[in-house]
């Protein structure tokens, strides 16, 4: 074998253009002097080698390629590497004219694996101060301390859909010119004084909008206003710029006319920055653009701008919008194909059980129907969808468009681990990509139109998103119909669509501080330690610190559970025990679980353990609480880490957060690797703060890329995930179950624990905010609400949230809120995200809790009191007309049933409206956000003391409820633990009204009966 040392010797770099370049024989030392003494880098085999990094400042492999590429796009690196420390890409920016230009910030970064593993790292192209990027080399960068052993190397230029870099402007000078007229006249080139006898005003863009809506009269055609702003560059570049306008719009660039849509209008229904481009050349300095915008016909005249940056930071997922044939594989019918239906599986990280199909091979999963594709001037694609659950024998699975339109998912030896997936057209290759098996299971969905079509790969185990799209003329296409043909053994799927799908479009520029901390210390940030333990003792503390389960700490299945769990040499030892075998021949696992006895909000919580490795279970160390609302009680769940997913093959360790509102559940999760092995302690920790949850391995933020985030580092936030307020449990568990895999023989295995910790979050720095405008708590479908709310000091945003996730937010005072509650005002915002089940979320008449938060200069954040609404909720038929003063007995709400006088939580199928769904015997209103309704006639108007008198069940609970009177909400009756009864005092006027009372427990409210008596 010939052995070969790279030498710092001059190396032709040659341009080179291409979709993936391999890279064997193309990686040369960088020789900077602040790298010396420089490691030994030798090829055997085409494995280039690289010793011992001894620099402080590192060391670095440089392509001796170089890549035709711009502002935008992004360089893709994949490579089979081994070895230890941390390697960064990195690229190196050439002008046209191959003058260094400098080192763009950004860039992936990993920490090698110990053993052989295949890797894709990324880096953007961005121009530099001394100008436009032309050329990009790619580097390598080793941290001190790091070693590298790399093969079978590429590299691709990826690229973006918009070019530039510059941040877009925010403020602009407009002048609403008064009565409609077709054309007018301004300059293009200088912001005047005034125009037509106009003063300007100064606007901002807020969520890349400006908003006419009482400037200008709804509904008058083609009003005028014109805007500047201006947009400075270091260097003449080129520029993308977007822009939506409702209705007609001429946009000018240094006096030249870029976008105008005065003839044609918006045409898209929906202004967004999206739906019209341009590409403008700036120079160097200051450059103006003038924008003529006029109304259209509409209730709220707006323009929405944005920038490169916007217009890059745009997700676009393809989401179905009109189903006409779905299957969820729940029920036992007759299907064409005949599978097997195998009812209850666990879908690992959704904590979500569903029925699956495994079809035979030669099976067709169609209907038989013919389609047409959807006219060239919509927005919408044909689509059919599939979750792909398990996919073993070689083989394929096909989705037939016609006689020549084909994607192929195949499984071939040649791939071994890999997936292959290809369009296919008249039987020519169009464009494909690799999905990994332990990506399983996956939601694939395949979309055309007439002249492209789309491939969205969507992971539930890893979360990431894998996709690409091309050009195809199917205009030719007429009638065809569709058909998934199974061609391969024992495949099982689930979910399958088929319908229209549209794009999803969302800007992720909401401005929201997040610290992100590369290394985070609790207790040199001064957070107070509040609770730990250390596991010095010599048997757990079931007495004053954990419990097995909150909600039911005594039962004898807990009681039972507890000789899993001891404590020796200074370790805790949670064991499973496989002893019992089932029918097929897996065997039953016995574990234990830890709860805390006390819960905490905010903080630090960190563990250090030792991950397990068998499968038949799995360990754990998170939080949670019962109840459903996570602004009412419990209604999340957050999974720190959870290690089944070590079962898939390598040290990969999932983080999962669960939200749910109601009927609705958002699952986020995301992976990441350990640096060590599964014999070695890690430190986990959870950084939890009111818009961040990130996580930490040995004190450093854990880097992971997930397509429910744009974010790189493992972070679950208030923005693209939810706001998450009530208090959460501790909990430390062997999770015995069939994620990961079931045992197939018996034996035991330990989990261990070296200590736990929790560190409080600082809040003394947080604003003080409160409502300063509310509406009513009951209001119709389509009711208009107005809220708002001012905070103590000066804040840089505020944001409504509704029931933990986003509906607006507001980046200039007064923080006032219009909001409609209803499907269409609210399908583009947070609160309408699917989450990983890509199931939408449910509008029904579970309650609406709104909060503001609002966010500091330095970060701090500070919220309102929680505020009810409920949309569409009928009084019914009373059970009793009760008088106050006096007593309502808690059982005798009104008559009706679900989404009638009441909302009673079922965690399976909701009840038909008008049927019974409580037990009068006892009124538990057992989940947060469940709620009732009772008809009285108020004798005495007057402020009442209300007294709610409890059931003698789990007092060491505190209960809450909001109550509403008369659509109105008046209040929170508390109930502070051990004790008989919680109170309120409220507002009430004479005559009959309704009132509706809300459990805001975390266990429920439990009422017997509530008093009112005259203050």
């Amino acid at each position: 074998m010939k052995k070969i040392i790279l030498c710092s010797v001059f190396v032709f770099m040659s341009l080179l253009f291409c979709d993936v370049q391999d890279m064997t024989g193309k990686w040369t030392k960088l020789t900077w002097d602040g790298y010396k003494p420089y490691p030994d880098v030798t090829v055997q085999d085409n494995v280039i080698s690289v010793g011992v990094v001894t620099s402080k400042k590192g060391f670095e492999l440089k392509s001796t390629l170089q890549f035709k590429a711009k502002s935008g796009d992004k360089v893709v690196f994949n490579g089979t590497i081994k070895g230890k420390g941390k390697v960064i890409l990195k690229t190196q920016s050439y002008d046209k004219d191959n003058k260094w230009l400098g080192i763009p910030k950004g860039g992936t970064s990993i920490d090698i694996p110990t053993e052989w593993d295949n890797v894709n790292l990324t880096a953007p192209v961005l121009n530099m101060k001394g100008g436009m990027t032309e050329k990009v080399a790619v580097t390598l960068f080793l941290t001190k301390g790091s070693t590298l052993q790399l093969k079978d190397s590429t590299v691709a230029i990826e690229e973006g859909d918009s070019v530039g870099d510059l941040s877009f402007p925010r403020q602009f000078t407009v002048f609403v010119v008064g009565k409609p007229e077709e054309n007018i006249d301004f300059p293009k080139d200088a912001i005047p004084q005034e125009l037509y006898g106009v003063k300007p005003m100064n606007m901002v863009l807020n969520n890349n909008q400006i908003d006419f809506d009482g400037i200008m009269k709804a509904r008058v055609l083609k009003q005028n206003a014109v805007l500047y702003a201006k947009l400075s560059a270091p260097a003449d570049m080129e520029y993308d710029l977007g822009a939506g306008a409702d209705y007609f719009m001429a946009y000018y660039v240094n006096g030249v006319k870029v976008i105008d849509t005065m003839t044609t209008g918006n045409v898209i229904d929906t202004s967004h920055f999206s739906n019209h481009r341009a590409r403008v050349k700036l120079h160097k300095g200051d450059n103006l653009i003038a924008i003529h915008f006029q109304s259209g016909s509409g209730k709220r005249p707006r323009l929405s701008l944005g920038g490169a940056a916007d217009l890059r930071n745009l997700s676009s997922v393809l989401r179905m919008s009109d189903v006409y044939e779905a299957d969820d594989y729940e029920k036992e019918i007759q299907r064409v194909g005949n599978p097997k239906i195998i009812q209850g599986i666990l879908t690992e990280g959704m904590e979500v059980k569903s029925g699956q199909a495994v079809y035979p091979k030669g099976a067709t999963i169609s209907s038989g129907k013919k389609y047409t594709l959807p006219s060239k001037a919509g927005e919408k694609y044909f689509a059919v969808g599939l979750r792909v659950c398990r996919f073993l024998e070689m083989g394929s699975i096909d989705f037939r468009l016609g006689e020549g339109l084909v994607l192929k998912l195949s499984r071939k030896e040649t791939l071994k681990n890999d997936i292959d997936v290809a369009v296919l057209y008249n039987g020519k290759r169009q464009k494909s990509m690799r999905v990994p098996c332990l990506s399983l299971p996956n939601d694939v969905l395949f979309a055309v139109s007439r002249s492209e079509y789309f491939v969205n790969v969507s992971s539930l185990n890893d979360s990431r998103l894998r996709s690409f799209n091309g050009k195809l003329n199917l205009e030719n296409m007429g009638e065809f119909s569709s058909s998934i043909y199974i061609e391969t053994e024992n495949a099982a799927v689930d979910e399958y669509k088929l319908g229209l799908a549209m794009k999803e479009i969302r800007n992720n520029n909401v401005p929201m501080k997040l610290e992100l901390a590369p290394e985070f210390d609790p207790v040199k940030a001064g957070w107070k330690l509040v609770w730990q333990d250390e596991f010095n003792g010599t048997e757990v503390d079931w007495e004053n610190t954990w419990m097995n389960k909150p909600w039911a700490p005594t039962s004898p299945e807990s009681i039972a559970s507890r000789k899993y769990a001891s404590v020796k040499d200074g370790m805790l030892h949670i064991k499973c025990v496989w002893d019992k075998q089932r029918a097929d021949g897996t065997y039953v696992g016995h574990t234990a679980r830890l709860c805390s006895r006390r819960h905490f909000g905010y903080g630090y919580y960190e563990a250090r353990v030792r991950f397990t490795k068998k499968p038949g279970w799995w360990a754990a160390f998170w939080m949670n609480n019962e109840g459903r609302n996570c602004f009412l009680g419990g209604g999340y769940e957050i999974d720190i880490f959870e290690d089944y997913t070590i079962r898939r093959g390598g040290p990969m360790v999932a983080c999962n957060l669960h939200v749910t509102r109601g009927p609705n559940q958002n699952s986020y999760g995301s992976h990441f690797r350990l640096p060590g092995t599964l014999d070695d302690f890690y430190v986990i920790g959870m950084k939890w703060t009111p818009f961040e949850l990130s996580l930490y391995l040995n004190g450093k933020l854990v880097e992971a890329r997930s397509q429910h985030t744009p974010l790189t580092s493992l972070t679950y936030d208030a923005l693209n995930h939810a706001l998450c307020l009530t208090k959460q449990y501790i909990c430390l568990s062997g999770q015995a179950g069939q994620s990961g895999g079931r045992a197939t023989e018996p034996g035991e295995e330990e989990y261990l624990v070296d200590y736990v910790r929790a560190y409080e979050y600082p809040v003394e720095n947080a604003p003080k905010v409160k409502w300063s405008i509310m509406p009513k708590s009951i209001v119709k479908d389509g009711d208009k609400l107005q809220f708002a709310a001012e905070a103590d000091r000066e804040v840089e945003v505020a944001y409504l949230y509704d029931n933990g996730f986003l509906v607006d937010y507001k980046t200039s005072k007064p923080f006032v809120f219009d909001v409609v509650i209803d499907k269409a005002h609210y399908a583009d915002t947070r609160w309408n995200t699917a989450g990983r089940s890509g199931r939408s979320p449910r509008l029904d008449c579970y309650p609406h809790v709104l909060v503001v938060c609002v966010q500091d200069k330095a970060g701090n954040v500070g919220m309102t009191e929680v505020f009810p609404v409920i949309v569409g909720n009928k009084p019914g038929e009373p059970m009793q007309i009760f008088e106050l003063p006096g007593s309502v007995k808690a059982t005798e709400f009104n008559k009706g049933g679900h989404n009638v006088c009441s909302y009673k939580q079922e965690k399976s199928q909701g009840r038909a409206t008008g049927t019974e769904v409580h037990d009068r015997k006892n009124l538990h209103l057992r989940e947060a956000g469940e709620y009732v309704t009772y008809s009285v006639d108020v004798k005495k108007a007057g402020r009442y003391k209300v007294t709610m008198k409890r059931w003698n069940y789990r007092r060491e609970w505190a209960t809450r409820a909001l109550l509403i009177a008369n659509g109105k909400y008046v209040g929170m009756i508390i109930g502070e633990p051990n004790t008989d009864a919680a109170y309120a005092e409220v507002e009430l006027e004479a005559g009959r009204q309704e009132l509706v009372v809300i459990s805001a427990g975390t266990f429920g409210l439990q009422p017997a009966e509530f008093i009112f008596e005259l203050m």
